[in-house]
């Protein structure tokens, strides 16, 4: 079993209803890579840091009931436990690459440009298929 921190037991509905969530910000966060060229990437990493959180939060609702509580890092270790040895490194890469991003974001003064937000999509894009395959 994988060493995890806090999580709250969920139902399928819960999962369904973060994937629509997911969907949403996924969507939010291809709108503002595409359509403010000159803004800072910022606003457009943390969308995509939110999608995956909410993403992994409908894979293990929908594979174990549970979904990550508090520590965003620790969604990795949710994931693992939820999925085991059916979760390809691969997208654990993905996710924890993206959610690295979520401090210089969201709390850091740096401003991030528009083609490291490019950059992360394209990982964000590939999780979100890959964890739209896994709740169905």
């Amino acid at each position: 079993m994988t060493r995890k921190g806090p999580t709250k037991t969920v139902d399928t509905a819960y999962g369904q209803g973060r994937l629509a969530t997911a969907r949403d910000y996924l969507d939010a966060a291809r709108r503002e890579v595409e359509g403010n060229k000159a803004l800072g990437g910022n606003p457009a990493i943390s969308l995509m840091v939110h999608a995956a959180i909410a993403f992994t939060d409908a894979v293990t609702a929908t594979h174990k009931g549970q979904v990550n509580q508090q520590d965003h890092a620790n969604a990795v270790n949710v994931l693992r436990d939820a999925l085991g040895s059916r979760l390809p490194k691969d997208q654990v890469n993905k996710l924890t690459r993206i959610l690295a991003e979520k401090d210089a974001a969201e709390y850091s003064p740096r401003r991030l440009s528009m083609d490291e937000a490019r950059k992360l999509l394209v990982h964000l894009e590939s999780y979100a298929d890959w964890a739209e395959s896994m709740t169905i």
